[in-house]
């Protein structure tokens, strides 16, 4: 399967005193990302994109972003995007709309939080899933994993079809549940999936 990978990430600070601390995990993400190696020592992700909603954010965290990445990841694909909307709903949207501009089939989305559960293996999973035609995967990490075996896709880390994404609208909760709707109507588009 010849796919193209994203890593969709998203950071923000409310206050200018929780910059610091959002900062050093998005760094963290993005140079884990970046260092996981498929079996040809080939980089796994072809674009890690790092969205900061700026309507929630105080104003200085991509540009601290930036300023803390080594200069060798922004060069990689590496891209820190300011865009407006609501976290869960409006500026996730624009992520995927970034990755899909970029001709990328599949978005896995992360918190900066769980990025030590992202290794090869899991990718590999989640890929193979792909290929058997699910359009989303989610991955139960620890604090998530009852909600997720029991089939509640959560984007603490899950992996989405961008162009059947796209075609059911994408993600529209504000209310923190983002990833509820899409999967319904999936669902009702395709069927177990």
């Amino acid at each position: 399967m010849n796919k193209k990978i994203g890593l969709l990430l998203r950071s923000y600070a409310k206050k200018p005193a929780a910059v610091e601390e959002v900062v050093r995990r998005a760094v963290k993400s993005i140079m884990r990302a970046h260092d996981l190696r498929d079996k040809n020592g080939g980089t796994v992700f072809d674009a890690v994109v790092v969205i900061v909603p700026s309507d929630y954010d105080c104003g200085i965290t991509a540009n601290e972003i930036i300023r803390k990445l080594p200069a060798e990841y922004i060069e990689q694909r590496v891209y820190i995007l300011e865009v407006p909307g609501h976290h869960s709903c409006g500026a996730l949207n624009e992520g995927v709309e970034t990755l899909s501009n970029m001709g990328i089939d599949y978005a896995v989305i992360l918190s900066n939080k769980t990025i030590q559960a992202l290794t090869i293996n899991m990718l590999g999973a989640m890929l193979e899933a792909f290929s058997k035609g699910a359009k989303v995967v989610g991955v139960a990490v620890d604090e998530l994993q009852k909600f997720v075996l029991e089939g509640r896709i959560q984007n603490t880390f899950a992996g989405w079809d961008v162009k059947a994404l796209r075609e059911v609208g994408g993600f529209d909760s504000p209310a923190g549940v983002e990833e509820v709707t899409p999967t319904v109507r999936l669902l009702w588009k395709y069927g177990k999936c």
